[in-house]
């Protein structure tokens, strides 16, 4: 699914420096979202299980990403709100292309 898109260079582009300021804290990004953590955490296999259609439309937050995005609240919470604004359907497709097969 998120399969191709999910690389280094991705979370460079997409959540850039200014984002990273105002939505997650700059060094509370360094901290959780290094690139190690990204291939770790946000494998193939975790985007599958937690990252799935289903889960993108039912939960993250929009009030905790503004506060916190700790690993722990990332695996539970993570409320449809802000995906339904800043994530909705459509940039789902568009910037995490479903890649099926």
């Amino acid at each position: 699914m998120v399969k191709t898109k999910f690389n280094h260079k991705m979370i460079k582009t997409k959540f850039n420096h200014k984002m990273v300021k105002t939505k997650f804290n700059h060094k509370m990004v360094k901290t959780r979202f290094n690139h190690k953590m990204v291939k770790a955490k946000f494998n193939h296999k975790m985007v599958k299980t937690k990252f799935n259609h289903k889960m993108v439309k039912t939960k993250f937050n929009h009030k905790m990403v503004k506060t916190k995005f700790k690993h722990k609240m990332v695996k539970t919470k993570f409320n449809h709100k802000m995906f339904k604004t800043k994530f909705n359907h459509k940039m789902v497709k568009t910037k995490f292309n479903h890649i099926h097969g």
